[in-house]
């Protein structure tokens, strides 16, 4: 039993004796008489029951505060406290609560900052880890272009070989394509760190779709050749020329083309479309009054998981591939997605994993009269 019943009992035994008096000095007396000093006794009497009465409810107050003390020093802020024995008791918990109402603000707060934190420390790691595995294939990627030049090209100064004509030819076209490999590897990176540095710079003006379209699928029609795979373009008649920056938009779709080349199959159908574009559905918060072109590049290809769209236009994350004509870096991508956003336009993919995929943007139409325009991200 602890300290304070004891004292609650006893103080409770002694608030009994003074009643007792009263009650002896009422009833058990044989003249049943008033006097001043029986009343005097009696008042008496009745205040100091009541006084010990009012000292027993206070020790049960001040037990109860201290109660709600342990708990708080315990580092229970889930509680909430009650004592209802007095007014001023009443005043007391409501304070005492709106303390611990306080700190489990804080502390639900502090709990949510240290989520974010985890989250984002685990988001770093994974990046860092990313990263990582980026600069291995990228060594990579340099080291296989560069070893395949020191070996064409050893052979072609090699003083003692007699290499015939055609061998000569099929050396210097290998030392070309890797030659532009490498350099198509190193503008990428080179990109990547412009558009982090925020030195990107648009230059706008009136351009014509069609002819985005054919300058793009002139510039890889030799590789289309090679995988034996047909190309169709599909323009709508009458389309409006789009307010942007030309060779930005034709490294988009060279992109797009080059990927839909590097996934399909010898046979296999590409097609380019564009047409006029309305947004809606959850496209509506592109624009309500602008209009858009539609152009979209979609293929017959290996297609992609739902994994695989999930993290495709992140940094440093690529397709899995046994062929490859193009550096594997995944950074060509997140770049088309950075230009097709900074032209105020949308990006997205639509694929299922062995049924081909359809890579789709739009790009706003800007009245011709507004002029030509630089924009710097």
């Amino acid at each position: 039993m602890s300290l304070v019943r004891k004292i609650v009992m006893l103080l409770g035994m002694t608030a009994i004796i003074p009643f007792l008096v009263s009650l002896y000095l009422l009833v058990g007396s044989p003249d049943a008489r008033f006097s001043e000093k029986k009343v005097i006794i009696i008042i008496t009497s009745v205040v100091v029951s009541l006084g010990i009465l009012s000292l027993i409810n206070l020790i049960r107050y001040l037990s109860r505060i201290s109660a709600c003390l342990a708990t708080l020093s315990k580092g229970n802020i889930q509680e909430k406290i009650e004592i209802p024995a007095a007014p001023e008791g009443s005043q007391f918990s409501d304070s005492i609560n709106q303390i611990t109402h306080n700190l489990r603000a804080s502390a639900d707060e502090l709990e949510r900052r240290s989520l974010l934190i985890e989250r984002s420390n685990a988001e770093l790691k994974r990046m860092g880890e990313i990263k990582l595995q980026f600069y291995s294939e990228a060594a990579h990627e340099l080291r296989t272009p560069l070893i395949n030049i020191e070996k064409a090209s050893g052979l072609l100064m090699d003083e003692n070989m007699k290499v015939p004509v055609q061998e000569q030819k099929r050396f210097m076209a290998s030392i070309h394509e890797n030659s532009v490999r490498l350099t198509r590897l190193i503008n990428n990176m080179l990109e990547i760190s412009k558009m982090d540095a925020g030195r990107i710079i648009l230059k706008r003006a009136p351009v014509s779709v069609p002819s985005v379209i054919d300058e793009a699928v002139r510039s890889i029609e030799r590789w289309r050749q090679t995988k034996n795979l047909t190309l169709k373009v599909q323009i709508a008649s009458g389309l409006p020329d789009v307010y942007a920056d030309k060779d930005r938009i034709v490294q988009v779709v060279i992109n797009l083309i080059s990927n839909s080349i590097k996934f399909t199959q010898g046979g296999g159908h590409i097609i380019v479309h564009a047409e006029p574009f309305k947004p809606s559905g959850w496209l509506a918060d592109a624009g309500e009054t602008q209009e858009f072109i539609l152009i979209n590049v979609s293929d017959t290809g290996s297609g992609m998981s739902d994994d695989q769209q999930a993290h495709l236009f992140e940094r440093y994350s690529s397709q899995d591939s046994k062929e490859s004509a193009l550096p594997n870096t995944g950074l060509g991508l997140p770049i088309v997605q950075q230009i097709i956003q900074m032209h105020g336009g949308t990006i997205w993919v639509e694929s299922k994993l062995g049924k081909g995929s359809i890579f789709s943007f739009i790009l706003p139409i800007r009245d011709p009269d507004e002029g030509s325009e630089t924009k710097k991200i």
